[in-house]
């Protein structure tokens, strides 16, 4: 008989500094991500806060040419894709995902910003499948176990990158 295995993550001090290693993108995108009570509680949670976010990540898809549409399934898979990211960190760090922070970059620095902030996470949403390949395969492919429409992936991933941006020193966004 077979002994039952257990899924084990690396420690990864330096994330999000440095990309998910490859094992951990495996363990997460194929468990962890996938069906996940809390994940699924975290996102509608998060559905009740996040409308004015994603409306700046609509406005960022168009910049890059993807038309994401206001519909529930759209913005639930744009908070599923915040709550993977906070689930990804917390995992891999061992440090809770600071929504205090959050919120007040996400309301000073780009909700009430002045400046048009979408064309930035525009220009950064191109880069970051290239910069962060792992981290973007864990969260595509829990969006790909749930028979999400391209759109759906795509307000998945902005979802996961402006939950990662939110975490980052102010002037170190893009890395």
């Amino acid at each position: 008989m077979e002994r039952p295995k257990f899924i084990v993550l690396e420690t990864q001090p330096d994330f999000p500094g440095e990309d998910l290693s490859a094992q951990n993108a495996d363990m997460l995108g194929l468990h962890y991500l996938r069906e996940t009570a809390g994940l699924e509680g975290e996102t509608e949670r998060l559905f009740d806060h996040q409308r004015a976010l994603f409306e700046l990540a609509q406005l960022a898809l168009w910049v890059r040419g993807v038309k994401i549409d206001d519909a529930p399934k759209e913005y639930h898979s744009f908070t599923g894709g915040f709550a993977a990211y906070e689930l990804v960190q917390t995992l891999v760090t061992g440090a809770a995902y600071n929504t205090d922070l959050a919120v007040m970059r996400a309301d000073l620095h780009l909700i009430n910003s002045n400046t048009a902030a979408f064309v930035g996470i525009a220009e950064r949403n191109a880069l970051w499948p290239l910069e962060r390949p792992n981290l973007y395969q864990a969260i595509t492919s829990a969006g790909e176990a749930r028979e999400e429409t391209e759109r759906q992936l795509e307000a998945r991933v902005i979802g996961a990158q402006l939950a990662f941006e939110l975490q980052r020193p102010l002037f170190d966004v893009a890395a």
